[in-house]
């Protein structure tokens, strides 16, 4: 009898859980949206990086090191994140904090190392609640929110996905539908979409049914959902696919490069990456090839160079397409603050993290 009893309080408490959590958590996704969001203004009062601190492992630990491979923050860490908003995420004893450039813990370690958190953007981080999971079942699901620079929850843990900020704005679900919040955690445009991604340009991609189209701030549709696939605007253009190929198209959502492309990717530095028969290369904002398709893979320019891949090597070129850092890398990303991230090969350790200047000498090599 009692065991039969205690089994029942135990489900009644777990049934009490999920109601608390689809109804008393969630009181965003009954609310309608308030006013139209005005014209964002970008955060003025976030550190601004000079010298990158990049991390680094050693000795079965994280720390940092600076452009030079000086290492400014021990290694003591289990996981290090990259700084943004001039804080970055690193996991201590098994919990999530957050540290700024000298290291101190600006937000304490209390996080769980196994959820999902995002780094800062526009002074807030994505949080996620506590959850329970029997096999495939879940029995209380994980909710985001947000948290502030001093670890202050901000907006509640109340929706079922959430992505950063940008531009004021993040997108959020609840029920299986998408809206946007802003930075106090107020609705501004409501839950309808099916997807949503950020606002970028003042306007962000949106789905309904089976087809994307573009909002501005305040929600209206500015090019109705005509596109089979959509992205970011970029420079001034977005990709937009539409009959299987894919383009670009500028803000009155007209195809200014015509769709062609099997693949491509958000202009940067007046070039975007286009992909024909399996072939990557370069095109500018008047759809002429100034790279013409012949890398295995390519990525966007940054500081002036781009990340290509040969034979199953990457390296960089230049915007005339010469290569300016040898393809020997097993991986490489984009420079940043005249630093990148590549794989670098190694006889004992096979490929480790590494970081290059932008003659490509090495100045920091991880252990394994």
């Amino acid at each position: 009898m009692r065991k039969r009893t205690l089994v029942v309080v135990v489900l009644i408490l777990i049934a009490s859980m999920i109601v608390g959590t689809y109804f008393f958590l969630r009181p965003m996704c009954n609310k309608k949206p308030i006013a139209a969001a005005g014209k964002w203004l970008p955060i003025t009062d976030l550190p601004v990086q000079s010298s990158p601190l990049l991390p680094m492992h050693q000795q079965w630990k994280y720390g940092y090191v600076n452009s030079e491979g000086t290492i400014i923050i021990q290694p003591q860490f289990e996981r290090a994140s990259n700084f943004y908003d001039g804080l970055a995420e690193v996991t201590l004893g098994g919990k999530r904090g957050y540290i700024d450039h000298s290291g101190k813990f600006v937000i304490n370690p209390q996080f769980s190392d196994s959820g999902i958190y995002g780094w800062f953007q526009e002074g807030r981080a994505r949080i996620q609640s506590w959850s329970l999971r029997i096999g495939h079942f879940w029995l209380v699901p994980a909710k985001f929110g947000y948290i502030d620079r001093t670890g202050q929850v901000v907006i509640a843990t109340q929706f079922d996905e959430a992505n950063d900020f940008s531009e004021g704005l993040a997108s959020v679900v609840c029920n299986g539908k998408w809206g946007f919040i802003d930075q106090n955690g107020k609705l501004v445009i409501g839950f309808e979409y099916d997807e949503a991604r950020a606002f970028s340009e003042g306007m962000a991609a949106v789905k309904k049914g089976d087809k994307w189209g573009y909002i501005e701030r305040s929600g209206k549709i500015v090019i109705r959902p005509t596109f089979t696939r959509s992205w970011n605007f970029s420079e001034g253009l977005a990709p937009a696919e539409m009959n299987g190929k894919f383009g670009f198209i500028d803000k009155t959502g007209t195809f200014i490069v015509q769709q062609q492309y099997d693949w491509v990717r958000p202009f940067s530095e007046g070039l975007a990456v286009v992909q024909i028969n399996d072939k990557e290369g370069y095109v500018d904002k008047a759809g002429k090839n100034i790279i013409a398709p012949h890398f295995q893979a390519a990525e966007d320019f940054s500081e002036g160079m781009a990340a290509v891949q040969t034979d199953g090597k990457w390296g960089y070129i230049d915007r005339t397409g010469r290569v300016v850092i040898p393809l020997q890398f097993g991986w490489a990303g984009k420079f940043s603050h005249g630093v990148a991230d590549v794989g670098i090969h190694t006889e004992k350790q096979g490929t480790v993290n590494g970081y290059i200047n932008p003659g490509g000498k090495v100045f920091w090599q991880n252990e394994k």
